[in-house]
């Protein structure tokens, strides 16, 4: 994509550059920007000047699975990771990805030479019980780390995924977030191209801020406190979260935070304590 422009019939324009260098225009009754954190259709259009001044910065290292569990998944958080966690697991796909993201400007580390730090570290992955062979395929991303926005439609114009900072603040989670609203959004295209009103698109866009308004509001307050976190700050809340159900940790990482979710983190939590209580009087 490198332009776009409203036409005086209300379709829109749009230049894209093909695979072999040619530009092409496309004209199209409805505008949808999947550009990312560049936000580069709503920019040429003049409707948002503006790009997140917080990202999510990763790099990721994908290896042949070899003998690495299948059905294991590893996060890492603290020195290793100033701002930001680590990862390792195994795909579908027969191989283990293993990468690092931190949050910019939060810190100016490189998740590169992290990543390259803890790949380094024998100990480390002999803890980890990983075993990385063979030459890795390199991944890269940047995603928005900001409050999700509000607005996503403009008439016929319709931000999503990390244009709209749909990635969620707890852990970056992104793709899931664009299929559940994507598949609403394609079925209120669907009725606004039939129909030729612009309300089934509003009705998407109230839905999706129902959604995402409140597991966010939670999820960005995490975000900005964790970001903070040094390796004493992390051992203690690693130590919290270890006294929680397998249910509410899920939640907690799948930015989930539903009263009936709160509610069960609270229960779990208080239980937790109950117990620590109990314990703490019979030692005595």
């Amino acid at each position: 994509f490198t332009a776009a422009r409203r036409l005086g019939d209300g379709r829109f324009e749009s230049t894209v550059r093909m695979r072999d260098g040619v530009n092409r225009k496309i004209v199209s009754r409805y505008l949808i920007d999947a550009s990312g954190w560049h936000v580069a259709v709503l920019r040429a259009l003049g409707l948002t000047s503006a790009r997140p001044e917080r990202l999510g910065v990763g790099t990721e290292y994908e290896y042949p699975l070899g003998d690495n569990a299948p059905n294991r998944g590893i996060i890492f958080l603290g020195e290793k990771v100033p701002s930001g966690y680590g990862w390792a697991f195994a795909t579908a796909l027969g191989t283990l990805r293993i990468g690092v993201g931190v949050i910019q400007p939060d810190t100016d580390a490189s998740p590169r030479k992290l990543l390259d730090a803890v790949v380094a570290d024998k100990e480390l992955l002999k803890r980890y019980k990983l075993n990385l062979e063979g030459e890795p395929v390199v991944h890269s991303g940047i995603l928005p780390s900001v409050a999700f926005e509000e607005r996503m439609v403009w008439g016929r114009v319709i931000r999503v995924g990390d244009s709209a900072n749909f990635a969620t603040p707890t852990a970056g989670e992104g793709i899931r977030i664009c299929i559940e609203l994507g598949r609403v959004l394609g079925e209120q295209l669907g009725q606004a191209v039939k129909s030729g009103s612009d309300k089934p698109l509003r009705a998407y866009e109230r839905r999706a801020r129902r959604q995402l308004k409140t597991n966010y509001k939670w999820g960005f307050l995490i975000n900005t406190r964790i970001a903070k976190y040094g390796p004493n700050e992390w051992n203690a809340s690693v130590r919290r979260m270890a006294k929680l159900d397998t249910a509410s940790v899920t939640g907690l990482l799948r930015n989930d935070f539903s009263r009936k979710k709160i509610m069960a983190m609270a229960s779990a939590g208080g239980r937790a304590w109950v117990r620590a209580r109990l314990a703490r009087l019979n030692r005595s």
